[in-house]
């Protein structure tokens, strides 16, 4: 996420700015020891390290010695072993609640894994995208005309919600739907 960086120094003036990998940034001027700089989503979106300097104007002026910010790899709370419940509700023959069992993968916004549930009783590897927020994936049961797509509404670090539609039950070429929900294992 986007946030203010704090720099600290000395001989700071109103028109010094704060550059990040040599861009810069929108700075404010504290006072001669502290300026503050508003870095973008995207400045931090990947692991690695920025260099920070801050430009002083003439007279006098030029360019700090730089010092090094280390970005991290924000962790997905996505991957890992996740069980719970999906309950399907529209039709008489094929209500119910069946319990799943997942484990998921992320690389590069696409999300892999393998799919277990009480309903269909085997085990099926499915792929799907993951943004950082929503993810979406499809799982082809073995002889269903079509794959239950699954999308998440709510995605915690131990919590998953989300909505689904899925092949009949019943053979129809309608498609039934509903609800599911987990927590990390």
């Amino acid at each position: 996420p986007a946030f203010t960086l704090a720099v600290n120094g000395s001989g700071f003036v109103s028109g010094s700015v704060v550059r990040w990998n040599g861009a810069a940034r929108t700075t404010s001027f504290i006072n001669a020891n502290r300026l503050t700089a508003s870095i973008a989503a995207a400045d931090v979106a990947a692991a690695g390290s920025a260099t920070v300097t801050v430009f002083n104007p003439a007279p006098g002026g030029g360019t700090s010695n730089g010092r090094s910010f280390t970005i991290t790899a924000p962790s997905n709370p996505l991957v890992g072993d996740w069980e719970g419940t999906y309950t399907v509700t529209p039709t008489q023959f094929c209500r119910g609640t069946y319990r799943w069992t997942a484990s998921f993968q992320v690389s590069n916004g696409v999300i892999s894994g393998s799919w277990i549930d009480t309903f269909n009783n085997v085990q099926v590897s499915f792929r799907g995208t993951f943004d950082g927020t929503t993810a979406r994936w499809s799982v082809q049961i073995p002889g269903d005309p079509g794959t239950i797509d699954l999308v998440t509404t709510e995605l915690t670090s131990s919590l998953i919600e989300g909505t689904f539609t899925a092949p009949n039950c019943t053979g129809g070429s309608a498609r039934i739907g509903g609800t599911f929900q987990g927590n990390k294992r």
